[in-house]
């Protein structure tokens, strides 16, 4: 199964041929936010596969205000997804969650249009046509 610049075999391919058991790639990067997904193989061979979100919340802006709002709002958007919420290094929000192999493109693909429009780098129109 593949999404833009992610395919399960490959994430599979690379988890086993790495030495910690993992794969993860970058599918979205901007200065607010990152996405990715990754695969962890497990001892038992069974692979968990996962769609993992920092936001940022403290990076120098113009608009500070309105940047932590849309923040804010994207946190609770993937909490409502049931993702999970961490803090890391003091100010960056870690929002993850494990998914099927079958459902792992379906949800990057949600995942980054709904980032896209929370930041207004898409209108809701044109985010149901795009895909990781």
């Amino acid at each position: 199964m593949t999404t833009k610049g992610v395919s399960t075999r490959d994430l599979i391919r690379e988890a086993r041929e790495s030495g910690h058991s993992e794969s993860y790639r970058v599918l979205r990067r901007t200065d607010n936010y990152r996405i990715g997904a990754g695969a962890v193989l497990k001892p038992s061979g069974h692979v968990n596969f996962y769609v993992e979100v920092l936001i940022g919340f403290c990076a120098p802006s113009t608009t500070l205000l309105l940047d932590l709002e849309r923040k804010l709002h994207f946190a609770k958007e993937l909490e409502g997804r049931r993702y999970s919420l961490d803090c890391q290094d003091s100010c960056y929000l870690v929002c993850e969650k494990t998914l099927s192999e079958k459902d792992l493109a379906t949800e990057c693909d949600d995942i980054v249009s709904l980032a896209m429009v929370i930041f207004s780098e898409l209108t809701r129109e044109e985010a149901r046509g795009s895909s990781c």
